[in-house]
């Protein structure tokens, strides 16, 4: 049993000791890895799990969000803001790609043909908050203000995060520390949409999120980061 107990225990040191070292893991130090994020979900109908996978391309980065009822995929930038992005549920199918200040959208939302033009306002266009705030998060800049599309209403909205300071959290029974900020939408329902988030100072990558969540429909989320691994890209 003690010898039982002591295997428990030095492989739970060596799987801490493992998690530690990919949360200093940087989207820009992966080589040709991917870096999964699983974090857990508490939303509307209970709780799940959700991965977030980041890879390097020639000139920017892929990202995916695999959540608990749909699928986003992005390429991005060197600086993570979007270029393309490609969004699958249940009933909807959405391919998204911006043309200088314009989002040409195409595809299915409950069964509706869609195909439109929306116009974007801003030069950022961020989609995963989990892992496109990762430059904001290493500058001095207080906030900064970005677009991101609604997949349901077909619509761009207009967003301001702000950072409030540095925590430290315990995630995963592991203590963190966090730069926490708080994100709005802007306009007349900046009172009514108001999340926290909290990326680790070593990734620069979320490791919580609570507050307003928009998919597959408005609700209150928490969602926490669970596990983090590395494997080599395919």
């Amino acid at each position: 049993m003690k010898k039982t107990v002591l295997s428990i225990l030095i492989l739970s040191i060596v799987i801490n000791s493992y998690a530690t070292d990919i949360l200093k893991t940087t989207p820009e130090n992966l080589g040709d890895d991917t870096l999964t994020y699983t974090y857990e979900e508490h939303y509307y109908d209970g709780i799940g799990e959700s991965r977030l996978n980041i890879s390097k391309t020639d000139d920017g980065y892929f990202i995916e969000w695999r959540g608990i009822t749909d699928r986003t995929m992005l390429y991005t930038d060197d600086k993570f803001n979007t270029k393309s992005m490609k969004m699958i549920d249940d009933d909807t199918e959405l391919d998204v790609e911006r043309a200088g200040n314009e989002l040409i959208v195409v595809g299915f939302d409950e069964g509706k043909k869609i195909d439109k033009t929306l116009k974007i306002d801003s030069e950022y266009w961020y989609q995963l908050m989990p892992a496109q705030l990762s430059d904001f998060v290493k500058t001095d800049t207080k906030q900064t203000e970005f677009s991101m599309f609604d997949p349901y209403n077909i619509q761009v909205m207009d967003m301001k995060v702000e950072k409030k300071g540095v925590e430290r959290i315990e995630i995963g029974g592991m203590e963190v520390e966090a730069v926490k900020m708080n994100m709005r939408i802007q306009g007349l329902l900046s009172l009514f949409w108001k999340s926290e988030l909290w990326y680790s100072t070593k990734s620069r990558l979320q490791v919580k999120y609570e507050g307003v969540n928009v998919i597959p429909k408005l609700y209150n989320a928490v969602i926490e980061l669970k596990s983090a691994d590395l494997s080599v890209s395919q």
